[in-house]
């Protein structure tokens, strides 16, 4: 905008200039005057070149009084010339630095980019050290609950220990009072036997078993004529006996007969080692039920009456025994006959000739725990095939 300023001044100038040349040519050229020799014309002629030079002049002074630019224009544009090209040259300086400002920073980009991966990639890592830690943790508390339970063991065997120590201590007690070397239960002999119900509730398994092993422990005891105040146990079962008969009893519906044996001969002082049976105690004879029936004949014994009577009974016990019934593990036998009544039997036997019958019936009911109780019946025989009809 100053640019066309400057432009129209200098063109009314200009024509200022030319107006003021022209008249004062024509003044000068109408009086005639000389300088320095010339003509008049020539003089008009140089003075009118000379007012016009002297009028630009004064214009570009006024100008360059009143106007920075101008003044700029006329005078510093070399300066500014110097000045524009050490900016250009300060900005090529500072576009390279610029440049070198960029790549810089695309680097740093670059980094920041794989830094990021690397940020990922080690979140990850810690999301999966933090699942291994948890699974650690969760191994570990297995572990310590591990270790508790078998520090709990550990507490009751060495409690168990103390018992033993205890029983030991008594039972050599008892040993001192019953004469030395005496054999309270031979191998395989039967401590103790009973009959509990069946049960589906373990707690109620484990009181019955307990039930059971109480009775042989007091038969122990009774067995070498001591109290137990203390109730220190005298015998001893293995645990996993204990839990296959816990099992037994939960797995049945019926009566079951457990019995306590000894697993070696027990001398008076000693810790009874023992073994737990457990056996389904069914019905084997019914009230009155035959157990057997033998048809002797008196004139052609081989042996006499006596013998021929214990055989029956020895009979009599065979059949009770495949039939179910469990018999002692020593003696074989399952039952006892009354001696009184055994002597009444062999006597009616003597008083009688010929073929006779004798019948064994069960005195009430008999169980596989037995005993097998009989009571006899001797007839003599009349007709045989009536007889085994029966």
């Amino acid at each position: 905008m100053f640019g066309v300023k400057l432009i129209l001044v200098l063109a009314v100038m200009g024509g200022v200039i030319a107006v003021i040349a022209d008249k004062l040519g024509s003044k000068i050229g109408k009086k005639k005057v000389s300088v320095f020799g010339l003509r008049p014309r020539d003089t008009s002629t140089l003075l009118t070149v000379l007012t016009g030079v002297l009028v630009a002049a004064a214009t570009i002074g006024v100008l360059s009084l009143a106007s920075l630019s101008v003044r700029t224009a006329l005078f510093g544009m070399e300066t500014l010339r110097n000045e524009i090209n050490s900016i250009s040259v300060e900005r090529a300086q500072v576009e390279q630095a610029l440049e070198k400002r960029n790549l810089e920073i695309k680097q740093l980009d670059d980094r920041l980019s794989e830094i990021q991966k690397e940020k990922e990639t080690m979140e990850l890592e810690l999301s999966t050290a933090n699942e291994r830690y948890e699974e650690v943790s969760n191994r570990l508390s297995s572990f310590q609950n591990q270790v508790a339970t078998l520090q709990a063991a550990r507490n009751a065997l060495n409690g168990e220990i103390e018992n033993l120590e205890k029983r030991a201590a008594t039972l050599q007690e008892g040993l001192t009072i019953v004469r030395g070397g005496q054999v309270l239960y031979r191998t395989g002999e039967i401590i103790f036997s009973g009959v509990v119900d069946g049960t589906e509730s373990s707690d109620e398994a484990k009181n019955r078993l307990a039930w059971v092993l109480d009775s042989a422990n007091i038969a122990v005891f009774n067995r070498m004529g001591l109290e137990n105040p203390n109730n220190i146990r005298a015998i001893w079962v293995p645990q996993e006996e204990e839990e296959a008969t816990i099992q037994a009893l939960r797995s049945s519906k019926e009566d079951m007969l457990i019995r306590v044996r000894s697993v070696a001969n027990i001398v008076a002082g000693e810790t009874a080692i023992c073994r737990v049976e457990a056996f389904p105690n069914k019905l084997i004879f019914k009230d009155n039920e035959l157990v057997y029936r033998k048809i002797i004949d008196l004139n052609s014994l081989k042996t006499n009456e006596d013998d021929e009577f214990m055989e029956f009974l020895a009979d009599v016990n065979k059949i009770a025994v495949a039939r179910g019934i469990l018999p002692d593990p020593l003696t074989g036998g399952v039952g006892a006959f009354d001696a009184a009544d055994m002597v009444e039997t062999i006597r009616r036997i003597k008083r009688l000739t010929g073929r006779i019958v004798v019948s064994a019936y069960a005195k009430g009911p008999i169980t596989t725990a037995g005993p097998v109780m009989i009571k006899v019946n001797v007839e003599r025989l009349v007709n045989a095939q009536e007889i085994y009809s029966n």
